[in-house]
């Protein structure tokens, strides 16, 4: 993915699987815009490109250069910081219902679930296995 047009394609389509259209809406421009970008007829403004690297949580400088990794390195707090903060944004009900009893759990109860997890993912593994 040797330029800027490329990448962007990359995020919405293989990463995402987002039409034109869709990714426009989220970046806030038309579909002939993004079709711009991907062409490398247009470049992203610096605004829509900080857009893009927030929404999709893409590493700005991978974006403009295609060096570094796709996504942003981060420490594990700042990474749940940051997913916490994601998860704030989008309101959605059930995930706010999981992480309110996540965060609830008494540090005995999060192993129990961490074992159920690692027995589901066993048995999932196994169901798996020609002749099961």
């Amino acid at each position: 993915m040797d330029t800027l047009g490329k990448r962007i394609k990359f995020v919405r389509k293989e990463l995402n699987n987002y039409t034109q259209a869709q990714f426009g809406e989220m970046i806030k421009v038309k579909p002939s815009t993004v079709t711009g970008y991907e062409k490398d007829d247009s470049i992203p403004q610096p605004s829509t490109i900080e857009l893009i690297c927030e929404r999709f949580d893409i590493n700005e400088h991978w974006l403009l250069t295609g060096e570094g990794p796709i996504h942003p390195v981060r420490e594990r707090k700042e990474e749940l910081t940051y997913l916490f903060g994601k998860a704030m944004k989008e309101g959605n009900a059930n995930r706010m219902a999981f992480l309110s009893i996540g965060l609830r759990m008494t540090p005995e109860q999060v192993e129990q679930w961490a074992q159920m997890f690692l027995e589901v993912a066993a048995e999932i593994q196994n169901s798996k296995k020609p002749g099961s």
